[in-house]
Formats: structure tokens, C-alpha cells, sequence
């Protein structure tokens, strides 16, 4: 069986240290046949981990492109429901980088359009495939810990300025709504709905000690 042909599209930290290196690993399995991004030298770094890939002018030549049957969509929020909606308009099946959307609407319009379509959609949420997590959810089905009524996430992350998570400007500037509860909250969120089933209701708290990292969006 050939290997699945993927194109990827943004080239930031997600695709370099996360989804890259995932898909290398697997390379029975799956083969990057290209990259697209606003910056040359993004680009380029993906290019030099995989021999034989190409650059793409951008997310329309990759969606354009017939061998490619999979998009790989890693680019800021608010970009995820104009790339993911057109690739799975065109036949493509995606891989989107959480969190779906930047809006409640926007999230529930792709999850209809994603339903509408043969083709497979998923979200990229790692913690669901943590064996700590999969080992609870076991305890909860073996009915171990009885029915769970209340979930209570206490996270706390030392980031300092010169992180490169920090120093990304699409997670500063105001148009990010939720800011950190969305950007890494929503891994939490999806391991609870993962474990208990959907929420009735939700409440976070938000706080920062580092004034270098700016102002909080909540």
C-alpha cells in the first residue's frame, strides 16, 4: 500500500516540532509531498527535514494539487475555518490544528461542513492519545471511580518572554479571543469531554505573573 501523500500547510512551530516530525516518524504510512507559508525561510526549514518535498506559492496550489490527498492545516485560528472548508470543499481530507475555530459559530459551521463530506476530518488533540489518559477513561468505564460529577484542571506553565510560544505575534494581538484558555485550555477540555462525555457547563480562571508576556485576552 503507498504511502497516504500529505501537504502541509503553515510552516510555524506546530509543523516543526509537533506535526513534521509525527508524520517523518510514520513515513510507512505517510509521505510529505509539500509545504505552503507566507515566509520562504518557514518554509525552508520543513524542506531540509524532508528530502524530496516542495514549496507551494500557498494553501490554494496545495488544495489545487491532485496527488496530494490529505491537508495538513497548521496556521493561526483564524485562518483554520477559510483553509480547512475549502480543502474539504475540493476533496481533500484534513488534519486541523486545535482549536477548530477562534468562534463557537465558525467551529459549529466547519463541524457541519465536515459532516457533509465523505472525506475524513479531525482535529490534532495529542492528549487524547496520552496513556494516562487512556488509562482514566478505562477506570471510568470499569466503573472504578464511580459516575464522575465535577472535573477540576489545576494548570499552571512557566513560559518566560524569550519562548518561542511567547514570542508568536498571532497569540498576542487582541483578534486571538480566548488568548491561553483557548490555546491551551482546549487541550484540557477535550481531554474532560474525552473521559465524562459533553459538558453541561464550563468556568475558567485566568491569571498571569509575568508582565513581559502582556495583557490577557480571557
Amino acid at each position: 500500500m503507498e504511502p497516504v501523500k500529505i501537504g502541509i500547510v503553515g510552516a510555524g512551530i506546530a509543523a516543526t516540532e509537533f506535526h513534521v516530525p509525527a508524520l517523518l516518524g510514520l513515513s510507512d504510512q505517510f509521505q510529505i509531498v509539500g509545504v505552503a507559508d507566507t515566509s520562504e525561510e518557514r518554509c525552508s526549514s520543513i524542506l531540509a527535514l524532508v528530502p524530496g518535498a516542495k514549496a507551494y506559492d500557498g494553501h490554494q496550489q496545495i488544495i489545487a494539487d491532485p496527488d496530494i490527498e490529505v491537508v495538513d492545516v497548521v496556521v493561526p485560528v483564524r485562518h483554520h475555518m477559510e483553509i480547512a472548508r475549502e480543502a474539504l470543499r475540493n476533496g481533500k481530507h484534513v488534519i486541523l490544528e486545535k482549536p477548530i475555530s477562534g468562534s463557537l459559530d465558525d467551529a459549529e459551521e466547519l463541524t457541519v461542513e465536515a459532516k457533509s463530506q465523505p472525506q475524513v476530518a479531525m482535529i490534532a488533540e495529542n492528549f487524547l492519545y496520552r496513556n494516562s489518559v487512556r488509562q482514566m477513561r478505562q477506570l471510568i468505564d470499569g466503573d472504578s471511580v464511580g459516575t464522575v460529577r465535577t472535573v477540576i484542571v489545576d494548570f499552571a506553565a512557566c513560559i518566560p518572554a524569550s519562548s518561542p510560544y511567547a514570542a508568536t505575534g498571532w497569540r498576542t494581538e487582541p483578534a486571538y479571543l480566548g488568548n491561553f484558555v483557548v490555546d491551551v485550555g482546549i487541550h484540557h477540555m477535550a481531554m474532560i469531554q474525552y473521559l465524562c462525555g459533553q459538558l453541561d457547563s464550563s468556568h475558567a480562571m485566568l491569571q498571569s505573573v509575568n508582565a513581559e508576556l502582556g495583557d490577557l485576552d480571557g
